[in-house]
């Protein structure tokens, strides 16, 4: 999991959108517990390919896990703003 995790990233650094979001996807769905540090890998990978609603929903989930979380409470009123 923490390989797919990697190579999302990776992925979504050479702008390999399509390839990151099922990559990061997958790496959730294999997780036995989410958490947040997966979700707000979701959500930049998301917020990368400019599909803001998706990272929004990623980061809000990310929220849901650890209510203090910086990264996700950042991206959130960062996205949210006109």
């Amino acid at each position: 999991v923490v390989i797919s995790y990697e190579q999302a990233w990776a992925y979504h650094l050479s702008e390999q959108h399509e390839q990151a979001i099922k990559t990061i996807l997958k790496a959730i769905e294999l997780l036995p517990t989410p958490t947040a540090t997966y979700f707000n890998r979701a959500g930049q990978i998301y917020e990368g390919a400019g599909n803001v609603p998706q990272a929004l929903e990623f980061y809000q989930k990310a929220l849901a896990l650890e209510p203090t979380n910086q990264i996700a409470q950042q991206a959130i009123q960062r996205l949210s703003q006109p």
